[in-house]
C-alpha cells in the first residue's frame, strides 16, 4: 500500500490564500501606465480696468509649478 498525506485545514487555507493571491494579481491586476501630466490653464487681466485683480496671479501660479 501506498503512504497516505494528511493535509491539516490550516495548511490547506494557506495553500488556497496564496494560490488566490497570485492568481488575482497576475489576472486581475489592471495595467499601470505613467500619469499624464495636467495641464491647468486661467483667465487672468493684466491689463485694463480688472489688472489689480490679476497682480496676485504670478505669485499664486509660482506656488503651484514644480521646483
Amino acid at each position: 500500500m501506498g503512504s497516505r498525506h494528511v493535509i491539516s485545514r490550516r495548511a490547506m487555507l494557506k495553500g488556497a490564500g496564496a494560490a488566490g493571491v497570485a492568481l488575482g494579481a497576475g489576472v486581475f491586476a489592471p495595467p499601470v501606465h505613467a500619469a499624464k501630466p495636467l495641464k491647468l490653464g486661467y483667465v487672468s487681466p493684466h491689463t485694463g480696468p480688472l489688472a489689480a485683480f490679476g497682480e496676485p496671479d504670478d505669485f499664486i501660479v509660482k506656488s503651484f509649478s514644480r521646483p
